[in-house]
């Protein structure tokens, strides 16, 4: 996993130690998603993080971890985006974002990467190595539970995310991905990266969106999709066809409970 130095900066609180204190948080917010657990010592583990943590920045197209290689630690995304990619033609899978854990689930299986990760934008993470990390966990019997059920949360959202797309027809998918994949109610994305993530082809992506579009759902620009009325692309994606009624108009569709419970870890 790339990573270089780039030391805390001080912040109105103060001092660096804060700054790092503050990065401690933040990585045990991500390894440990919802609300914060009781198990005693959390100061004392939060401190051990703080010691070992590195903020790290990288430009677009940096490789943070390699296919079929180990990574030497995780890297807990702070800003920007991610891409997984997998195959000889780098087909992107997944996008990872702020509050997302990169090379977890390697870390604790102890096999390689499956996939290529590399930087889609500028993007910011702190870096933990391998070590410090089960050290850090391991040796406080109190957390190591709770790193094994936001692991096995991670599975569990993992899988929901693989049935909600490929479930339904070509437009269910569609409004799915998009909104699993959205960022503040845009997509930084190419539509063929788009396309291979929610397993169809370019034509029938391109069909879909264009839906959405002329329903005023979606607008549709170079490499970005921006997200004009989330309820109407929530109906699409658990409609048995294309809404037709404006919005407020119908039955209240609910979202599927993978998109829900995956935005609302994003949040």
């Amino acid at each position: 996993m790339t990573h270089t130095d780039d030391s805390p900066p001080s912040d109105s609180a103060g001092s660096p130690a804060y700054s790092a204190r503050r990065y401690a948080r933040f990585a045990l917010d991500c390894l440990l998603p919802g609300d914060p657990p009781d198990f005693g010592a959390q100061d004392d583990l939060l401190d051990s993080l703080a010691h070992e943590l590195v903020p790290v920045r990288c430009p677009p197209r940096t490789v943070l971890c390699r296919r079929d290689h180990r990574p030497d630690g995780v890297a807990f995304i702070q800003d920007g985006i991610v891409e997984l990619v997998t195959g000889p033609r780098d087909v992107v899978t997944q996008t990872l974002c702020r509050g997302d854990v990169l090379g977890l689930e390697e870390l604790i299986s102890g096999r390689t990467a499956p996939r290529l990760a590399r930087a889609a934008s500028h993007v910011s993470y702190l870096f933990l190595p391998t070590d410090p990390l089960l050290h850090a966990f391991l040796s406080r019997p109190g957390a190591a539970p709770h790193l094994m059920s936001g692991l096995a949360d991670r599975l569990v959202t993992t899988s929901g995310r693989l049935a909600t797309v490929l479930e339904g027809d070509v437009e269910q998918r569609t409004a799915r991905m998009l909104l699993l994949e959205e960022r503040n109610g845009v997509l930084v994305i190419s539509q063929s990266a788009l396309a291979a993530m929610a397993g169809i082809s370019r034509p029938s992506l391109n069909r879909a969106l264009k839906a959405l579009s002329d329903q005023n759902a979606v607008q549709l620009q170079y490499r970005r999709i921006r997200i004009l009325d989330e309820s109407l692309l929530r109906a699409a994606a658990t409609a048995d066809r294309w809404p037709s009624s404006a919005p407020g108009d119908g039955p209240h569709h609910t979202p599927d409970a993978a998109v829900a419970r995956h935005n609302h870890e994003r949040s």
